[in-house]
């Protein structure tokens, strides 16, 4: 069975109604829940902030007191240093002075110097008054000067070096004749001719194509003073004058002899390995 038109109408109006009634309180109640959250919020909030400010303050008065007193302390300490200084520099300036004892010892010394110095200037003076004086004197005497008598001197030694000039000293020549012998046999036989002759004002022992002898380690020519008849093996090297060891066993050859050869009197042939002489020659 069919509602009329007009009761639907009103059925929907009332729904409509209905609707609009319960949005507006749901919208109102999530109004109210947002206003809630935000109070709460506040109350939260308004503490922790009203915390930090007052501890930020605490932490700023506490610093400021710090820098107060550092900066006291540090004033009182450059006030004490500054005083220091001055008790320093006065007692510096009380040590330094000079007594009044030494000021007049040092004026007394300048005076005494003042005074030696005028001194001196008379004396000097009166020495080149002295020296004037002694020079007129001597320009008007008429007795042969200083100078007069020197040249004299040097006159008279030029004499003697002319006449010394003439003198010729010659100098000292050594005569040397050739010598030559043989041999005396001591412990080994030795054959052949020496002699001794100087070239270009050296001396030379030479030995002939003929000489021979036997041959041995360490063989030395030596000259002694000892006599041919008295030199042996033990004693042959007493003194000696070594002159050079032996080339060869054999054959020609020659020695330079030391400068004062002419001092010996016997050429010994000694091998002293095994201390045995071989022979001796008497060069005097």
């Amino acid at each position: 069975m069919k509602q009329p038109i007009s009761s639907n109408l009103i059925k929907a109006g009332i729904t409509t109604t209905a609707l609009v009634i319960t949005l507006s309180a749901c919208s109102n109640e999530k109004s109210t829940e947002d206003v809630s959250q935000s109070e709460a919020d506040n109350k939260i909030s308004t503490p922790a902030t009203k915390m930090v400010s007052e501890e930020k303050s605490e932490v700023t008065r506490i610093v400021t007191d710090q820098v107060a007193e550092l900066t006291s302390e540090s004033d009182a300490i450059i006030e004490k240093v500054a005083g220091q200084v001055d008790d320093l520099k006065n007692d510096f300036s009380n040590q330094v002075e000079v007594p009044e004892p030494v000021t007049e010892v040092t004026q007394t010394v300048g005076e005494k110097v003042e005074s030696a110095s005028e001194k001196t200037v008379e004396i000097t003076e009166s020495v080149n008054t002295v020296i004037e004086q002694q020079s007129e004197v001597s320009n008007s005497a008429s007795e042969p000067t200083l100078k007069d008598s020197v040249e004299n001197e040097i006159v008279d030694n030029s004499t003697v070096d002319e006449l010394a000039a003439d003198v010729v000293i010659e100098p000292k020549v050594e005569i040397f004749s050739p010598r030559s012998g043989s041999w005396t046999k001591k412990s080994k036989k030795i054959q052949g001719q020496w002699r001794i002759e100087k070239r270009d004002g050296d001396a030379y022992l030479i030995l002939g194509d003929d000489f021979k002898t036997s041959k041995a380690p360490d063989l030395k020519f030596v000259l002694s003073n000892q006599t041919v008849s008295d030199v042996a093996n033990k004693n042959a090297m007493q003194n000696a004058l070594f002159v050079a060891d032996l080339k060869s066993p054999k054959g020609a050859q020659e020695y330079k002899l030391p400068e004062n050869f002419s001092d010996y009197t016997t050429l010994l042939l000694h091998c002293e390995k095994y201390t045995k002489l071989w022979g001796a020659a008497n060069i005097q």
